[in-house]
This record gives structure tokens, C-alpha cells and sequence, in this order.
């Protein structure tokens, strides 16, 4: 029979009272029910008019289209009483006017559609004839601060603690300067990112492997001087010095447990574990066989496939939301950012002491509330991936599975600042679209309940097989296209954010070697809103499955 909603007509499965967040029941039966009941209809519960955007409750009368499963109230749709009470005893499938076009067409024609809402038209970069640079002008501005950023990128971890005092405030001034031209319409726009993420490298490195914070005070001070005269090769040339005398060294025999040891006295737990995990397994010379797997692991971009495409309208988002976005909230973001450095070479730590140390006051303020409103332009516009290409690159780390190669990719803390922002104001909205069946988008308590739920079924004396499902390589091999296409229809809140950070292929830096891969599948590891937007991509998928009322699903990644 026909879904429909009504005061007359009421469906069974639509009792709304019924219907609570997993997280809130302290019961596990009452939870384990609770998940069960809700894996069968909270989506279309959930869902608002596509014409109105207002909610259609039980007591409107409502149709729900049985492809987009969308609700649609009666007098949106224009339909009479009369009308209506017929399509409600009727046993046909009833489709919205967006879903009947879409019939007539074949299926390569509704994948080319989706592509046209996947990569919406982007802002065009500024023109680049109003570059200047220290003594560059125009493109050679672009073209060098590259060529810098390609070198730096290949260095070794050699960057000292930002002092304290007037030096470590200069260059915090200097970088909130330079954040500040990514949105103040300043023609340094195109650059902004790439001199962030090649300021520290070029700044920050120790002039020796003994240097004391007394020097490093001095050297920071003579190279600001140098960088605000935009004497940049300068600076790269003192830097690739160093590099080349550190060398590739070799550690003495009980490194590893001095780490984990000193790790360990600073509290940094789980750092520690990762650090000895990492050297229990041992990390790969980028041979050529481990570049093969690398490869293989990270593929070329594919077309949609016939089906993986949602359609429907993309609700308007108003961009007000995004204003709570400040520079606390970036600051708090900070606070709770772990792991280690990104290609540029600036780990959580560092960032800490820019954005949260109290040693130098107003000058932190200042820079949160300059990469706040990077944030922030991020989540309403969408740019030119150029812009960003420095900000979604990662360091590529291949380690030894014994057999086999594991990649760990670990992106820039920045992005990973920026994404926990971004992520912690719209957590609700990726909950509430992809909850309670895809629990993996941050649900509280969500694998709890989806244990529960397994649970119940496995012990319902109705049920005839459970089957397990675990994807190879899934979060690298989710098709980026679709994904980026569901999203915008699924969760519209996160799309703009996602679609910048992700529509433009990221490069992956092999440590260790002179190669790079490219990322153009799937989700970036390490980039909180990566479980989001693949739970999201993941929605068709699930929603196959609701073909067969007799199957329930359970989703966790």
C-alpha cells in the first residue's frame, strides 16, 4: 500500500513517540529495542517537505515518494482529499514529481546529472598580475612559493620550540598577517595557504642538532627580517644547508625506549603507543615494490557507478549558521588536536603553543580568530581547489605489516583543527542524517547500540541468517564523486566544507622518498569529518537495502 501520513490514515511503523536517541536509554533492552524499532523508519520520520522545508507530522496528510524517500505534504503537492484517499488505498508506488523525470531517463543520464551537483562552479582565484612578492611579481610569485613548498616538504623534522618573548610574538604577528589575506579579498589570497604551511620549515629550523633557545631566539628574529623582505630562496638556501648536514642519521642503540619513556612522563599515552607501535613494525624504504602497493592501495578516480547517485534537491543552508565559528572555538579545537606533523613539519604540539599559550597573549587571540574566518570561508564558498592544495596534502607513511604494507597518511594539523571546528558545530546534522541505521558519523553511544540491535536480531526466533559484511579498503576506495553528490543532497550543512577539502585530488608525500602519489578516492585519514562524509557516501547503499522491508540493517563504516 501507499505510505501515507494522516490523522485517518495513520501507517503503523510511524509512531514518532517511540522513537528515541539510542543514547539516551540506560537500559540495554530498552536500547536494544529502541535501535531495532528505529533502523526501520526514523529516516523517513526525520525527514521535512522538500517543497516547503517544513516537517510533515502525523496529523498533516503526506505522500512518501518511494525513491527519494522524501515526504511531501498533500497541499504542496496540490493533490485533493479526494485524490489523496485514493492514493492512500491504492497499492502502487507513489513517486514526487523529481523522481517521475528521472524515469524517463537511463541511467547515464541521472549519473552525468548528479556530476553537475557534485562539483558546483567554484570562485575564481585572484588575478594573479596583482602579486607581489619580495622581488616577485605576477605568476612568479605562485610559481616559486611551489617550488619552495616542493623542497620543504622532503626536509626532516628539524624545527625548534617557538620562543617566548617579543620573538615568538613577531612571528605569530607575521603568520596572523599572512592568514588574514586568505580572507580579506587581498590579492595574496592564491599563496595564503601555501606560506603557512612553509613559514615554520623555513623559520623554525635549528641552525645546529646542540643549538639553545638563546639562539634559536636570535635566528628567528634575523629571519623575520628576511621573510618581511620577501627574501624567501635567502632563507631556503640557510635551510637546505642544514638539511644537508643533518644527514640521515642513525640512532643510538635504546632510542625507542627513551622516546616511549619520555612520552610516557608527559602524559602523551597514546602518542607513546603509537610511537612504539610504529617501531615494533618498522617503517619501509619506498622501494619500488612498496611504491606498487602504495599505488594500488590509493587508486585513480572512477566514474559513478549506475546507481550509486542520489537524487532530489539540495536544501538551501544559511550561512549565519557558520558564525559561531570563532576564534575560541578554534582555540578549543587546538586543545584537543593530537598526532604528529603534516608535510610542513608542524605537529599538534607546535600548534598548541601558537594558538592556546598564554606566554603571549593577545597575539593568540589573534591568530584563532584569523584562522577562524579561514574556517569560515571554507564552510559558505566554495574556492578554487588551487587555493588549497598545501592545506589537504599528507605525509605518507608506509609501514611494515610483516608481511605486507600498511599506509598511514597524516594530514595537516591545520585541516585537522579546522575539520574538529567545523565537525564539532555540525555533528548534530550529520547525526541526524545518517542515524540510527550508519552510526559511524558520531552518534553517541552509537556502537553500543548497534551491538544491542545485532543482538536482538540474532536471538528474534523470526530471523533466518545474519550475514557480516566488511569491505576491503573501504575508506580509500569509496567512490569520490558519488559521495561528494550524496552528501550535498544528505547532510547540505557539511557539503560546502567537505566539497572544498576534498573535490581536487590530495597529494601524498612517500617518506623517505622523492615520489608522490595522489588521493583521489575515498576519505583522508586523520580528517574528522572523514567518518561523516563517508557515512553519507554510504547512504544509497543502505537504502538498497530498505528495498527488502523483510531486512534489517545495522551500519557501522
Amino acid at each position: 500500500m501507499m505510505k501515507t501520513r494522516s490523522k485517518s490514515v495513520e501507517n503503523k511503523n510511524t509512531d514518532s513517540s517511540k522513537l528515541t536517541n539510542p543514547d539516551q536509554c540506560t537500559d540495554p533492552e530498552e536500547t536494544n529495542k529502541t535501535v531495532s524499532q528505529a533502523i526501520k523508519d526514523l529516516r523517513t520520520l526525520t525527514e521535512t517537505c522538500p517543497i516547503c522545508d517544513l516537517k510533515v507530522t502525523e496529523y498533516d496528510d503526506g505522500l512518501l515518494c518511494e525513491r527519494c524517500h522524501s515526504w511531501h505534504h498533500r497541499t504542496c503537492l496540490k493533490i485533493s482529499k479526494t485524490e489523496y484517499k485514493k492514493l492512500s488505498e491504492s497499492d502502487d508506488e507513489y513517486l514526487c514529481t523529481r523522481c517521475l523525470k528521472t524515469t524517463s531517463k537511463d541511467a547515464d543520464t541521472v549519473v552525468e546529472e548528479a556530476k553537475e551537483c557534485c562539483f558546483p562552479d567554484h570562485e575564481n582565484v585572484s588575478d594573479p598580475s596583482r602579486l607581489k612578492l619580495g622581488p616577485w611579481n605576477s605568476w612568479e610569485v605562485l610559481t616559486k612559493c611551489e617550488e619552495i613548498y616542493g623542497v620543504i616538504v622532503k626536509w626532516r623534522r628539524n624545527i625548534f620550540l617557538l620562543p617566548s618573548g617579543a620573538a615568538g610574538k613577531a612571528f605569530i604577528e607575521e603568520m596572523t598577517k599572512v592568514a588574514n589575506n586568505f580572507t580579506s579579498g587581498s590579492a595574496m589570497e592564491s599563496v595564503t595557504i601555501t606560506l603557512l604551511m612553509i613559514m615554520p620549515s623555513l623559520l623554525l629550523q635549528k641552525p645546529s642538532k646542540r643549538s639553545k633557545a638563546k639562539e634559536h631566539t636570535e635566528v628567528l628574529k634575523r629571519r623575520l627580517v628576511l621573510w618581511q623582505a620577501g627574501k624567501l630562496e635567502e632563507l631556503l638556501r640557510e635551510g637546505q644547508e642544514i638539511q644537508r648536514r643533518l644527514g640521515k642519521g642513525k640512532h643510538k642503540h635504546g632510542h625507542v625506549e627513551r622516546v616511549f619513556t619520555r612520552l610516557m612522563m608527559k602524559g602523551k599515552v597514546s602518542a607513546a603507543m603509537r610511537w612504539i607501535g610504529e617501531n615494533a613494525t618498522g617503517i619501509l624504504e619506498p622501494t619500488p615494490d612498496v611504491i606498487k602497493v602504495l599505488k594500488e592501495k590509493h587508486p585513480k578516480a572512477s566514474p559513478a557507478s549506475k546507481g550509486s547517485c542520489l537524487s532530489g534537491p539540495a536544501r538551501r543552508v544559511e550561512p549565519v549558521i557558520f558564525d559561531s565559528i570563532d576564534g575560541e572555538s578554534i582555540r578549543q579545537a587546538a586543545k584537543r588536536v593530537q598526532g604528529a606533523a603534516g608535510p610542513s613539519g608542524m605537529d599538534a604540539d607546535a600548534w598548541k603553543r601558537l594558538l592556546c599559550s598564554k606566554q603571549f597573549g593577545k597575539k593568540c587571540e589573534d591568530l584563532c580568530n584569523a584562522i577562524a574566518g579561514i574556517a569560515r570561508k571554507l564552510c559558505v564558498r566554495d574556492l578554487d581547489p588551487t587555493l588549497l592544495t598545501s592545506l589537504t596534502a599528507c605525509r605518507l607513511v608506509p609501514l611494515d605489516k610483516k608481511p605486507g604494507v600498511r599506509p598511514v597518511g597524516i594530514g595537516e594539523v591545520l585541516r585537522r583543527i579546522i575539520g574538529k571546528t567545523v565537525m564539532t558545530l555540525l555533528q548534530k546534522d550529520l547525526v541526524g542524517a545518517t542515524a540510527p541505521i550508519q552510526v559511524c558519523a558520531g552518534l553517541q553511544g552509537g556502537v553500543e547500540a548497534a551491538v544491542h540491535a545485532a543482538r536482538d536480531c540474532f536471538e528474534d526466533p523470526e530471523t533466518e541468517a545474519i550475514i557480516l559484511v566488511d569491505a576491503e579498503n573501504a575508506f580509500n576506495l569509496l567512490n569520490r564523486e558519488a559521495a561528494l553528490n550524496n552528501m550535498n543532497i544528505v547532510c547540505p550543512e557539511v557539503a560546502t566544507y567537505i566539497m572544498n577539502t576534498y573535490r581536487m585530488p590530495a597529494r601524498l608525500f612517500i617518506a623517505g622518498g622523492d615520489e608522490h602519489l595522489f588521493s583521489e578516492e575515498g576519505t583522508t585519514q586523520g580528517d574528522p569529518p572523514a567518518m561523516g562524509f563517508y557515512a553519507c557516501g554510504t547512504i544509497p547503499l543502505i537504502d538498497a537495502g530498505n528495498i527488502e522491508r523483510k531486512v534489517t540493517q545495522i551500519w557501522y563504516a
